[in-house]
């Protein structure tokens, strides 16, 4: 919706929106660059500029709608989203990577990466917006979300924009890791059915990470756009060696798309 406007203000030329894409698009690389190199909190400042690239509320327009593109143009998807699964986790996997402790000390660290483009068992689809926005990407008994909710529950209240008193409860249990798709044990379940495990951390975080690299290969391609990009996991793998895969569980006897 359009706004009126007041004598102190003027209406942008369309040049200032493609310029301010491009502004826009090269935060989402350097944020994305710094997560890529361990800084994983940058993800709320990639959901932040996700949110002002897409989102539409009664009171702001996204930047591609200003565009005129959002509706037209095509998304990368990069998981395979079958139907019928009751447990699903696409766009990130879990991985234990040995980090060290300022005295030397090594130790492994339980996490969830994006998948970005190593996930050669899924062909990358181009879907439309509303299909890719509120894709359910995490599907569980208790942790179910799409992209639409991780970017919104992020931007709005956990620190992209501005910081809620209060956070959907769902969401603060896979950012504090009192929650999670996967949990790391000690001793064979034979030997103890009954442990706790620990959860890996950060799930959030990479699924923010791989909508930002969806994105990015989006805009890309729909304008044309020559600009450097080479996400990578290079450096939070520390050497490990890790093929990406799907975790799903889905009724019946074969999975359907």
């Amino acid at each position: 919706m359009k706004r009126g406007l007041n004598k102190n203000q003027v209406t942008r030329e369309a040049s200032d929106f493609a310029e301010s894409l491009i502004e826009q698009l090269n935060f989402l690389i350097d944020f994305c660059s710094k997560y890529d190199h361990g800084n994983f909190n940058y993800s709320k400042q990639l959901a932040k500029t996700v949110r002002i690239l897409v989102h539409d509320t009664a009171n702001s327009t996204s930047l591609l709608s200003l565009l005129k593109c959002k509706n037209t143009m095509k998304f990368n998807s990069t998981a395979s989203f079958p139907k019928n699964a009751i447990f699903f986790l696409g766009l990130v996997f879990p991985v234990s990577i040995q980090r060290m402790t300022e005295d030397g000390s090594p130790y492994n660290e339980h996490v969830y990466l994006p998948s970005l483009s190593y996930n050669k068992e899924v062909y990358t689809k181009r879907v439309d917006f509303n299909t890719w926005w509120n894709q359910n990407i995490i599907i569980s008994d208790t942790l179910t979300f799409s992209r639409k909710d991780m970017i919104k529950y992020m931007s709005n209240q956990d620190g992209g924009a501005h910081v809620d008193e209060t956070v959907l409860e769902k969401y603060y249990k896979i950012s504090k890791a009192t929650a999670s798709m996967f949990y790391t044990i000690d001793k064979p379940l034979s030997e103890d059915p009954y442990q706790q495990g620990e959860p890996f951390k950060y799930l959030h975080f990479a699924v923010v990470r791989q909508i930002a690299h969806e994105l990015i290969l989006s805009i890309k391609r729909e304008f044309n756009l020559d600009v450097l990009y080479n996400g990578t996991n290079k450096y939070n793998l520390n050497g490990l060696n890790i093929k990406p895969t799907e975790f799903i569980i889905a009724r019946g006897t074969q999975l359907e798309y």
